[in-house]
């Protein structure tokens, strides 16, 4: 099944867990809006959720997951990193994995302008899907993730400043060819 499915179905099972909270329509709107593909729209509806509940893990989370969709990466770190202090113990090891695919494509999005920053938001990604991996050994995505941003930080920071240039090429054929995709919180 595709990730595009279980985050559908993560989405409508945090809504109806969250039934009685503050914001809850907003929510409903935005995961219908998500669903449909349009996520400028899923985020204004979320949004209008937090302004109601401020400190909601879940209402994070997709604000973190719309924004990584429109490719808002720094927003969609700031969000997963506080959907991080949800109570559902389930649900870290997905957050931490999508908090680790969003820290990597900041990071590559640095990789002109400030090497080391650069550098250092891909090498903040990895401890997240080494959780990840030790709470789900089984999930080959994560590992994979691990090992792909693991490459791209190495090559990353051995490549020598007089080469920017091939630097680019190979970064951005990196960056084409990842398969980095938002991990479904399904139970």
């Amino acid at each position: 099944m595709s990730r595009a499915f279980f985050i559908s179905l993560f989405l409508l099972f945090l809504s109806v867990s969250a039934g009685a909270e503050p914001g809850y329509q907003e929510v409903l709107n935005g995961n219908d809006q998500y669903q449909k593909g349009d996520y400028g729209r899923a985020i204004f509806y979320y949004k209008k959720a937090a302004e109601k509940n401020p400190v909601s893990p879940v209402i994070d989370y997709d604000l973190g997951a719309g924004y990584y969709k429109t490719q808002d990466y720094n927003k969609a770190v700031d969000h997963f990193q506080r959907a991080l202090l949800t109570d559902d113990e389930k649900s870290l090891p997905k957050i931490r994995y999508n908090l680790g695919n969003a820290l990597y494509k900041q990071g590559i999005g640095y990789e002109f302008d400030d090497l080391k920053k650069a550098i250092k938001i891909l090498e903040d990604a990895l401890p997240h899907y080494e959780k990840t991996i030790a709470a789900m050994p089984k999930d080959e995505e994560a590992k994979n993730n691990y090992e792909f941003v693991k490459e791209v930080g190495n090559f990353v920071t051995y490549f020598p400043e007089d080469q920017r240039e091939i630097l680019k090429k190979e970064v951005m054929s990196a960056y084409k060819r990842d398969k980095l995709s938002l991990f479904a919180l399904d139970s």
